[in-house]
């Protein structure tokens, strides 16, 4: 992930599980990624509307609103990757939504790095 093709790609990460949240923003800050945490889906979505994104990361189920929505917001803004996160086994539906990668919890670097180096699923 050290790439320097890389360092200028920008990540929205949203997921409720906050520490979690932080964990991977550190990992993807390490790679060289800069990565935005919104504290809400509505927070996500202004940002959205402000600042261009290369990849959003957003958990499926979360306590506020549907990670569902985020895929559609980040479809709708032209965002370059999708990648959907959850516990759960909801792969087909998050990709019948839009995300062009799904990873279920509990997420390693190995399995993350390797999604953000894929092009987009077809």
């Amino acid at each position: 992930m050290g790439e320097a093709k890389v360092s200028s790609r920008r990540v929205l990460l949203m997921d409720d599980e906050h520490d979690l949240a932080e964990s991977l923003a550190t990992l993807l800050k390490e790679g060289g990624y800069d990565v935005k945490l919104p504290e809400s889906i509505a927070e996500a979505s202004q940002m959205l509307d402000r600042e261009s994104f290369d990849i959003v990361i957003t958990d499926i189920f979360m306590q506020e609103r549907s990670g569902y929505e985020m895929i559609d917001l980040a479809k709708r803004q032209h965002v370059e990757q999708v990648i959907a996160i959850s516990g759960q086994g909801v792969e087909w539906e998050a990709k019948s939504r839009g995300a062009d990668h799904f990873l279920k919890k509990p997420i390693g670097m190995k399995k993350l790095a390797k999604v953000l180096l894929k092009p987009k699923a077809s």
